[in-house]
């Protein structure tokens, strides 16, 4: 986990970097260096302690690609926690830590998968043939009650979604494709049951229209009974 520097004076931190983390080269090491030094220059004579990033839940105000989106974290120092605002008033300028009066929860994590997709990619699939409506809306209805099992602590996601911080994608579990085709049984035709087994090995990965959409949201709360003040870009 991340070190940090924290003035309790000024509310404000500066991450500590291991000399195996500036092995980019010299020129990246001299800056930290300055930049560390500037910070104890700026805050010598104010109460400096170390603490350390706690989790990987953070709040993103923003898509991850974004490199001037604000984002929220916690620290502590072990014994009491510390919420910190991560901002940039631009990109040329480095990114600024402070304390902010609020705290990060994070919900329950969400499952599900795209009704409309998945509905209009099994149509394509029987393609020159033409599925019933109701029985798309069956195989749409049977993938969401299968999914509604999973317990989700046990998902792990292939790659994050660029444009949310909040959500990953997931491939769908092998018992998960089973359980699905089995509650095809008595609604499909004797001759539609192959081609659905088909579609569903061809897209239960993070890319097919099965793909799990995995949504942990975080919300930054206040503290105390006061709005949280937080610190924009």
């Amino acid at each position: 986990m991340f070190a940090y520097l924290l003035c309790r004076d000024c509310r404000v931190l500066h991450q500590v970097y291991a000399a195996h983390e500036l092995a980019a080269g010299a020129e990246v090491f001299e800056a930290a260096a300055i930049a560390y030094g500037r910070f104890l220059l700026d805050h010598r004579h104010h109460a400096l302690e170390q603490v350390r990033r706690e989790s990987v839940v953070a709040y993103d105000n923003g898509p991850l690609w974004d490199p001037g989106h604000a984002a929220y974290f916690e620290v502590g120092d072990g014994e009491h926690s510390f919420t910190v605002s991560r901002t940039r008033a631009s990109i040329e300028e480095a990114r600024e830590l402070q304390l902010i009066d609020g705290s990060i929860e994070q919900a329950a994590v969400e499952l599900s998968v795209e009704g409309s997709a998945l509905r209009r990619a099994l149509d394509h699939h029987f393609f020159p043939y033409a599925l019933r409506l109701a029985k798309l809306d069956h195989f749409v209805e049977a993938a969401r009650a299968v999914i509604a099992t999973l317990p989700s602590d046990t998902i792990e996601p292939v790659f994050d979604d660029a444009n949310d911080p909040a959500l990953s994608i997931a491939r769908l579990p092998d018992q998960s494709c089973i359980a699905l085709l089995e509650r095809c049984l008595g609604v499909f035709d004797a001759w539609e049951l192959p081609r659905v087994a088909a579609f569903i090995s061809a897209n239960r990965d993070e890319y097919g229209a099965l793909a799990l959409n995995v949504r942990r949201p975080v919300t930054l709360r206040p503290m105390n009974g006061r709005r949280a003040r937080v610190v924009t870009p």
